[in-house]
């Protein structure tokens, strides 16, 4: 008995197609799109820009700061500055005229007593040390135009007081110190002028006077 008999294919037909992948053939490789020439490839990337080395800058040039002292430091020293005006004005001027006075050949008058040297002389010397205490504040233009003008008051009312007289023995001496005194008042003057300028400059550009004054370059 025989079996059923194969056709053989037709002359000239093609091969029947397999599908890729099917089981029993071989799987092609993976195609990227950078290997299909279809695909453009993706540019090249820039090469990296050099970096420009910094140059040493130079060092900005530091203005001028600021250091104003303490006020306890400032307190100390306008005491001290009290303590030594008020020798010169007052104890050594007491001590001078009572030296004199016990003289046993030498008369004295004075123009002023003493109470009044002595009223003066601490009122100026506690008025100078008020005023170096607040010198880096508003406070200093005032107070040198009142120290001042206290000063030129006492000046001209010595000027206007009697002379000195001096007696050894039988001889009299007067001594007119009126025309000094009014020429020593223009130094006050001064003082009192330069009030009024630093009083009117704080009122107008605050702080400009005390940073010009504790100005300190580093």
């Amino acid at each position: 008995m025989s079996g059923p008999v194969e056709e053989a294919p037709a002359p000239g037909a093609a091969p029947p197609t397999v599908p890729l992948g099917a089981y029993g053939t071989p799987t092609p490789p993976p195609t990227y799109p950078s290997e299909d020439p279809s695909v453009p490839a993706p540019p090249p990337p820039a090469p990296p820009e050099p970096r420009a080395t910094p140059r040493p800058s130079a060092a900005a040039p530091r203005g001028p700061t600021v250091r104003i002292p303490s006020l306890a430091r400032r307190v100390v020293v306008g005491s001290l500055l009290t303590l030594v005006l008020i020798f010169f004005l007052v104890v050594l001027p007491l001590a001078l005229l009572s030296r004199l006075e016990h003289l046993p050949t030498v008369s004295l008058t004075f123009p002023v007593t003493r109470t009044e040297v002595a009223a003066y002389g601490t009122a100026l010397a506690v008025l100078y040390g008020l005023r170096s205490v607040g010198r880096p504040t508003l406070a200093f233009g005032p107070l040198s135009v009142l120290v001042s003008g206290l000063g030129i008051a006492y000046l001209l009312f010595l000027a206007q007081a009697p002379p000195l007289t001096v007696g050894v023995r039988d001889i009299s001496l007067s001594l007119g110190i009126g025309p000094w005194l009014v020429l020593l008042a223009l130094v006050p003057l001064f003082g009192l002028l330069a009030g009024l300028v630093a009083t009117v400059e704080d009122l107008a550009r605050p702080g400009e006077r005390v940073r010009a004054e504790y100005a300190r370059r580093l």
